[in-house]
């Protein structure tokens, strides 16, 4: 097994100031020898307590969206390894940068780099590689944080399938980005809530159509107009569910969107 480091804060954020200059090495894989001259430096990184499989690997995307991306299955293999992480040890945005530049690097660039360039090929690194911001949300959008708390906010070991809700979860990006960067995304009960909401309901969260993305997006919409983590998460099973229900035929009248048509292919907004 491999010892797992974390990044020395010093050095993680000498690494984010230079992302400007060293961006294209981000995205043309060359950064790690960049790196390896830095890391014989003492300071630069410290050890934890952590091993991991060396031969761990994360799968590339095969597509550009749903299944395709990998992002579940990669999700499942990542809280496997690390399932030992307190919440606490998995918020520190040292360990994700340290894991995002060293084992997974690869996988980071070719997950969510792509042909980027200019300024969006720095931003994406930043946000990606990164913890860019002190809040919840710039945690949620680090390339492999989110994975892990996707899988671990889904896991349920008393299931058949314990991660039967992570796969639901990680099916449509906009579900992940609208649920976990949102407050009421990281209660355990009402993300699996609503995550099998979702499940029971095919018609209007599987669908490929912009239809469907705008549905996810006006439900989490409700939740956070709702009161977000706090409320929601005193609510009764009952009174969740009446709420989804609520919502759900609220949005769907606003989009103009029914149950015989919830499926049709509307013109897909770009983010």
């Amino acid at each position: 097994m491999s010892v797992i480091h974390c990044f020395s804060r010093r050095f993680c954020v000498s690494l984010q100031k230079s992302v400007a200059e060293n961006a294209e090495s981000y995205r043309d894989g060359t950064i790690g020898s960049l790196l390896n001259d830095s890391l014989n430096d003492a300071g630069t990184q410290i050890e934890t307590e952590f091993r991991i499989d060396p031969t761990l690997v994360l799968a590339p995307p095969t597509g550009g969206s749903g299944e395709l991306l990998g992002d579940a299955e990669n999700a499942i293999r990542l809280h496997r390894a690390l399932s030992s992480l307190t919440p606490l040890q998995a918020s520190d945005e040292r360990l994700w940068a340290w894991l995002c530049h060293i084992p997974f690097r690869d996988y980071v660039a070719q997950r969510h780099l792509g042909d980027l360039s200019g300024v969006k090929l720095v931003n994406k690194i930043r946000s990606r590689f990164f913890v860019a911001g002190r809040d919840s949300r710039a945690l949620m959008r680090n390339a492999l944080a989110r994975l892990w708390w996707g899988a671990s906010l889904t896991y349920d070991k008393a299931a058949e399938d314990p991660y039967e809700l992570t796969r639901v979860l990680f099916f449509r990006q906009e579900t992940v980005k609208n649920l976990l960067e949102n407050n009421f995304g990281r209660s355990r009960r009402v993300l699996s809530t609503v995550l099998r909401y979702f499940e029971e309901r095919p018609e209007f969260f599987r669908d490929a159509g912009g239809a469907t993305k705008k549905v996810v997006i006006g439900l989490a919409k409700e939740c956070n107009a709702r009161g977000g983590y706090g409320l929601l998460d005193t609510m009764s099973e009952q009174r969740l569910q009446k709420f989804l229900e609520d919502s759900l035929s609220r949005v769907l009248g606003s989009l103009g969107v029914y149950e015989d048509d919830a499926t049709s292919n509307d013109e897909d907004d770009t983010e």
